[in-house]
Order: structure tokens, then sequence, then C-alpha cells
């Protein structure tokens, strides 16, 4: 009965010791506010701005590891933990990236018409954004024949490396300041010679950019980011220089989201290959020589608010209509087109109407509204 006591006695001590230990390793509550507060002041959209932080504790060291793609959030991070765990050993084994591994070449160019953007490095993955062909991006890793890289919406995602070229800064640099044109029709091929009976090259979206070499008649020579050359038909493009001096005005942007109608819903689509809602907007604008961000509730953070009470006398051609739960939850955005009209990308790009009276009227939308923006000024 002792020994069995003393057993019983022993395994309780154990017990006690290891959850002691257990304790004893715990991160106190402060020090993961330390780095919740950094991370809610440097890095509220994780779509945006990476911050992968792991706090552990090993009875006086407190280890600091995970990755950035900022450095500054780094340096910030580190002085709030040295000044609040003045206790403690601080270990400092964030990694800031890119990875080393890339060597030079920490940019990719896309040479297919539309990359995929995908959450996690794998082709079943959710997709989250569209590259279009020409598109500059950023590279921070590798993995699994995936990219984790950034677009030029500052969208955060995995690209696989099968469509697009890895090259340094300098090469980067010598695509974006080359002599481009900039595809402007919902569609175009770009053949091997100036012909349609040819080989096909490479498909065009809208935004599509190529690097331009000289006009053959009715069609202009062009050449792919990974260096392959073709023949593209003059009346689907533009150059760059004259794209980049569009001014955006509302009446082009309804004429432009009109060209639209028809193309089916995509979750995660930003090409005319398939929109999802904030996709579409997106590109209208983009193909307007104005750029918004990636998603409906990113959209919504900017532009003037405009009064919708009544019946929408207010609202302007082109003014953005976000709908949700809540004005805190905006999951949906479209464009008005006057007579409480408004065009989206809902199953597929078309027209719906507030006006309970109008065959176009949609009741779940109207009853989702929130709020509008007023994007453009004049």
């Amino acid at each position: 009965m002792m020994k069995r006591l003393k057993t019983i006695l022993f395994l309780l001590t154990l017990i006690t010791l290891f959850s002691c230990q257990k304790i004893s390793n715990q991160v106190p509550p402060y020090l993961l506010k330390v780095v919740e507060n950094v991370k809610k002041s440097q890095a509220p959209d994780t779509r945006v701005e990476m911050f992968n932080i792991k706090l552990e504790k090993r009875g006086d060291q407190l280890i600091v590891s995970g990755e950035l793609i900022n450095p500054e959030i780094k340096r910030i991070l580190l002085d709030s933990l040295h000044a609040t765990a003045k206790y403690y050993d601080l270990l400092d084994s964030i990694k800031v990236l890119p990875d080393a591994k890339l060597g030079a070449n920490m940019y990719g160019i896309t040479y297919v018409s539309v990359a995929n953007m995908r959450r996690q490095p794998k082709h079943s993955a959710e997709l989250i954004n569209q590259v279009i062909l020409g598109t500059t991006v950023k590279l921070f890793k590798k993995k699994a024949g995936y990219y984790f890289a950034q677009n030029c919406d500052q969208y955060l995602g995995w690209l696989s490396s099968a469509s697009m070229v890895e090259v340094d800064s300098l090469t980067a640099q010598h695509w974006d300041d080359s002599q481009h044109v900039i595809c402007t029709a919902n569609y175009g091929l770009v053949y091997s010679q100036p012909n349609t009976g040819s080989d096909i090259v490479v498909d065009l979206v809208p935004g599509a950019k190529l690097g331009k070499i000289i006009p053959v008649g009715n069609w202009i020579k062009v050449k792919a980011p990974d260096g392959r050359t073709g023949f593209v038909k003059n009346n689907l493009v533009v150059d760059e220089k004259k794209f980049n001096q569009i001014v955006t005005k509302r009446k082009s942007l309804v004429e432009t989201a009109k060209g639209f109608a028809g193309i089916p819903y995509l979750w995660g689509g930003t090409s005319a290959k398939g929109f999802d809602c904030s996709g579409f907007v997106q590109t209208v604008y983009r193909m307007n020589n104005y750029f918004l961000p990636r998603d409906a509730n990113q959209m919504a953070a900017i532009g003037e608010a405009v009064d919708t009470t009544g019946h929408f006398e207010k609202l302007s051609l082109g003014d953005l209509l976000f709908f949700g739960s809540s004005a805190n939850h905006i999951t949906h955005v479209a464009f008005y087109l006057g007579k409480r009209k408004y065009i989206h990308a809902d199953g597929w790009v078309h027209i719906n109407s507030f006006d309970p009276r109008d065959p176009l009227y949609n009741h779940y939308r109207h009853s989702t509204f929130r709020i509008a923006k007023k994007i453009l000024t004049e």
C-alpha cells in the first residue's frame, strides 16, 4: 500500500512539474498584444502586406520568428518588443523576404495572357487574382513550382513559375522602360506571321502588354516577355504612351463597362476571360488609365461618399455602389449607370435596377446596398 502511494505521489509530482514547465513557457499575453498592435498599425491588410510572425518563450528567452517583406515593420516590431519585454533575452529569427535562394532573379514578367494568382502554391488552391500578360511582379520566395509574388495592385499570392520569366532588376527595368503596345480589345491573338492563317503565338486580353518592334501594314510586329515574337492586328492595340495619356472620363468608363456585358462571373477573375465583381470594376478603370485596389472592401475605403437617400439623384455615371451585410462588411461592387440602373459582375456582367417597377430590378442587391463612392471628382 505504501509503495503504491509513493508511486502515485511521484506521478503527481511529475505532472505538476510538467504543468509548471508548460505554463512557464507560455508567452505572456501582454507580449502577444504587442505583436497584435504592430500588425494592426503596420500590416492591417495581409492581402497587400505580409505579417507572418510567431512568438515562443523558452525560459528567459523570447524567440521571434516568421516572415515579413517590409524591413521597416521588422524594425518597429523588434523595437516594440525590446521596450516591453525588458526581462527577456530577445532572439530575432525573422526572415525578411525576398528569399536569398532566389539570387538576382527577384522579379517575374508574365508571358501568358492571364496568370492565375492563388492563395496557396498549388493548382487546386483558391483563385484570388489574375496577372495580365506583360506585367512585372516582385518575387519573394519559391515553393513547389510556384512563386509568392506581389502584383502591380499590391496583391500578394502564388503564381506558377510556368506563367512567367524570372529576371533580375535590370532586365525588369529594361522591359518596363521599353516601347510597348497595350491590348484594348476584349480578346485578341498574336500570330507567328502577319496573317491569320499562321500559327498562334499567344492570346490577349484587355491590358496585355507586348514589346513593340515595328509596324507591318495593318499589323504590328511584337515581342512577348520571354522573347517570342509575332504579329498582332493594329486595331486591337494602342501605343503605351498614348494609353498613358488617357484622361479618365465617366462616359468612357460606362462605355467600357457595357462592352464587357455577357462575360461570365469567375471568383478571383480580373480579365475578360471571367470577372468577379471587383475584378470587373478594377479592369474597367484600368482600361481608362485609372488604377483601383483589388477587392470591393478595399475600393470602398477610398473616394468620396455620396448621399444616396431618396432616389439616388446625387449619384453620377461611373460612381461605385457597394453591397454587403453592413457598411463595415462590403462584399460586392457595381457601376452606376444613371436612372437607378447599375452594371456589375453577378453570375455574368449585366445591368440591374434599384427601381422595383423595372423588369431589371434586383431585390436582393437593393436590400444589401450600403454605400456609394465617387472616385472621379470631375
